[in-house]
């Protein structure tokens, strides 16, 4: 039995701290997702004469620049320590998030500025499980993790809420679009405040060495193969790559897959449900974990959970002809989809940063959400083709993949980890 060890308190600050960059790093990804056609209608002007300038681009440049640099930003995580890479995003999105606000009619500006966002976003999330086997017990490590994820879509469902307040969206009022600089310059007070918060609270890595730590070691690109090589971390990296791509996929196009089941009414109450099951799902679970000392039984349950999620968004036309049922059926099994697939998530990289050791934590996490991001991007491509023609089958097909996922968690290894006391 280990011996029982004195973590600082200081860690809820640096939980909090991590959090309060994650809300703002979302807010700044999607301040225009939700405004979409009036953010249009504002810069339309900048947009006839500039191909390249275009909304939509503004949060896939996100998702694309993660692609590029997630793992040197890892390397950079685990060869320079958890405080100069926090200390590194905080000061980028603070920046960025200045010049975005106070350019925010210049959509070429704006541009560049996300595009300086989307490189500071790893340095963010990347740095989750870093924090958590630095500052935090066993027993409170999945939970913290949780925390994290909880953030980010705090961060959304924000940014979600307050840009429609703040942007007329009404077609028919003169002044469709205005507000848009309102916005963008709200969220650029509260971003440079919450860095300039961040570089005074975050702190080294305490004083703290035991066997749960990972290796004090300058990072080795064979760290990468070591990855590679292990079998539960290859299980692992097929789960999150099914498990986030379906999600992004499914919380990129919740309007078109309104569409396909017929439903009318554009009110993103699809995203929102799944988004609110999310919430409550990395919570819950994660303490389930820590508390149970069980990491595998939690994915189990996580991948049996998502069957009914998906089967009901799969074949909710076919189980009711009355729309309203259809409506109702769709929003259940998305809220049931996202409670266990985001759930899955904290529990997920907790997992495999445990059975990965000493592979430093910042690459294993790096992977796992890379890994993800190109399998939500490759399948929204799919579901858009034509169209949406194949969206409906994908869909379908969605709930095989998982069956075979199930397969798949049900051969890992429960962590070393959770055979210790903490």
């Amino acid at each position: 039995m280990k011996s029982q060890l004195s973590y600082p308190k200081y860690r809820w600050v640096m939980l909090a701290t991590l959090m309060a960059l994650s809300v703002i790093i979302q807010m700044q990804w999607l301040a225009h997702a939700a405004v979409a056609r009036p953010a249009e209608a504002f810069y339309a002007n900048q947009i006839e004469h500039q191909n390249w300038l275009n909304i939509d681009n503004l949060a896939l440049i996100y998702m694309v620049v993660y692609v590029i640099i997630s793992l040197p930003v890892s390397w950079i995580l685990a060869r320079f320590g958890l405080r100069s890479g926090l200390l590194t995003g905080a000061v980028l999105t603070g920046l960025f998030s200045i010049l975005k606000g106070m350019a925010g009619n210049n959509l070429a500006i704006v541009t560049v500025a996300q595009l300086g966002l989307a490189i500071a976003q790893p340095f963010i999330l990347n740095s989750v499980t870093t924090l958590t086997d630095q500052w935090f017990p066993l027993k409170e490590r999945a939970l913290a993790a949780g925390l994290t994820v909880f953030s980010q879509f705090i961060g959304i469902l924000l940014v979600m809420v307050i840009t429609p307040m703040l942007v007329v969206t009404d077609p028919s009022d003169g002044s469709y679009g205005k507000g848009i600089t309102t916005a963008l310059s709200l969220y650029g007070y509260i971003s440079a405040a919450v860095c300039l918060a961040a570089l005074t609270l975050v702190r080294p890595r305490p004083a703290i060495k035991n066997t749960e730590d990972f290796d004090d070691r300058t990072p080795r690109l064979s760290d990468i193969t070591s990855l590679l090589k292990n079998r539960d971390m290859l299980i692992g990296l097929f789960l999150f790559m099914v498990g986030l791509g379906i999600f992004n996929a499914i919380s990129s196009l919740t309007d078109a897959i309104s569409a396909s089941m017929n439903i009318d009414d554009s009110d993103g109450l699809i995203a929102t449900m799944m988004m609110l099951g999310g919430m409550v799902g990395s919570i819950v679970l994660p303490i389930c974990s820590d508390y149970f000392k069980r990491r595998k039984a939690v994915l189990v349950l996580c991948v049996t959970g998502m069957l009914p999620g998906l089967s009901g968004l799969a074949f909710a036309g076919d189980i009711s002809s009355q729309p309203h049922m259809v409506y109702f059926t769709a929003l259940c099994s998305t809220a049931i989809l996202g409670f266990f697939v985001l759930g899955a998530g904290p529990v997920g990289f907790q997992y495999i940063a445990e059975i990965t050791r000493p592979v430093p934590e910042a690459f294993s996490q790096g992977m796992v959400l890379l890994v993800g991001q190109i399998s939500g991007m490759a399948l929204v491509i799919c579901m858009s083709v034509n169209n949406h023609v194949w969206l409906p089958v994908l869909l379908q097909a969605f709930v095989a993949l998982t069956m075979i996922c199930l397969a798949a968690v049900a051969t890992l290894k429960e962590s070393p980890d959770m055979n210790h006391e903490c």
